[in-house]
C-alpha cells in the first residue's frame, strides 16, 4: 500500500497590527510682551505731595522695560531726583519744581553696559584696518596712541562718549593709555557718564614706542597714585 502523506502544518499568519502614529506635537506660540497698567506687576513708591524744594525729572506715560525678574513692560510715570529714581506710579502728580518730560509713545529702559573699551582709541578707527593683532598694535596703534597729548586723549575720550550716550550706553569699562590717563577721567566725570576705568600698565613687549613703556616700578606707583586720586570722582571707578 502506498504511504499516506502527512498533510503540511499550516503556518498561522500573523497579524501585523499597525504602529500607532506619534502625535506631532505643536509648537508653542510665543506670547508677545503685553504692556500693562505698573500697579498690577511692581511694587512701586506713590508719592502724591504737589510741593517740593527738591529740583526732579518726571517722565509721563513712558513704556518702562523693567529688569525685574520676569522683564514686565509695563505703563508708568518715574521720577527722577538728585540723580536717582524716587518713584514710579501710573499716575504721578507734577510737583512745583519738576521737569516734565512728555514721554507718550516713547519707551523708557535701562542703559546699557559697555564691557571694552578704549577711549583713547576712539579716533583711530578706520586708521588701521586688514591688519593681524600685532601688525595693528605694532604698527598704527601703539605709534598713534603714543603721539597723543592732553589735547588729543580730550577729543577721543569725548568722541567715545558722545557715540556712546547717542546710543543708550550709560555704564563703561574703559583701558586706557599709559601717560596724561588725567586727561581722561577728567573728561569722563564732566560727561557724567559711569566709567570703570584705569591706565595702561606697560612695561616690556616687541615693537613698544619709547613714550608708551615704563618702568615696572613706576607703572605701579602711577596706578596706586590714581586710585588715591580719582576712585569714587563724580561715577568714576
Amino acid at each position: 500500500a502506498a504511504p499516506v502523506k502527512k498533510a503540511a502544518k499550516k503556518t498561522p499568519v500573523k497579524k501585523v497590527v499597525p504602529a500607532k502614529a506619534t502625535p506631532v506635537k505643536k509648537t508653542a506660540k510665543k506670547t508677545p510682551a503685553k504692556v500693562v497698567s505698573v500697579e498690577k506687576t511692581v511694587t512701586v513708591t506713590k508719592n502724591p505731595v504737589t510741593k517740593s524744594s527738591a529740583k526732579g525729572t518726571l517722565i509721563k506715560g513712558a513704556t518702562l522695560v523693567t529688569m525685574n525678574l520676569v522683564r514686565e513692560i509695563v505703563k508708568a510715570d518715574i521720577r527722577i531726583v538728585d540723580g536717582k529714581i524716587e518713584s514710579i506710579a501710573p499716575t504721578l502728580r507734577t510737583r512745583t519744581n519738576d521737569t516734565v518730560v512728555d514721554a507718550k509713545g516713547l519707551t523708557v529702559f535701562p542703559g546699557f553696559i559697555q564691557l571694552h573699551a578704549h577711549f583713547c582709541q576712539t579716533i583711530f578707527r578706520h586708521m588701521a584696518e586688514d591688519l593681524s593683532l600685532f601688525d595693528w598694535l605694532r604698527q598704527r596703534i601703539w605709534p598713534l596712541e603714543a603721539a597723543h597729548n592732553p589735547a588729543s586723549l580730550r577729543a577721543s575720550t569725548q568722541l567715545g562718549i558722545g557715540e556712546m550716550l547717542m546710543s543708550g550706553t550709560t555704564t563703561a569699562f574703559t583701558m586706557e593709555t599709559t601717560h596724561n590717563t588725567e586727561e581722561i577721567f577728567s573728561t569722563i566725570i564732566e560727561s557724567g557718564m559711569r566709567c570703570f576705568t584705569g591706565k595702561a600698565m606697560m612695561d616690556t613687549g616687541r615693537g613698544l614706542p619709547r613714550k608708551l613703556k615704563e618702568t615696572t616700578r613706576r607703572s605701579l606707583d602711577l596706578a596706586k597714585k590714581h586710585l588715591a586720586n580719582w576712585d569714587g570722582k563724580g561715577n568714576l571707578k
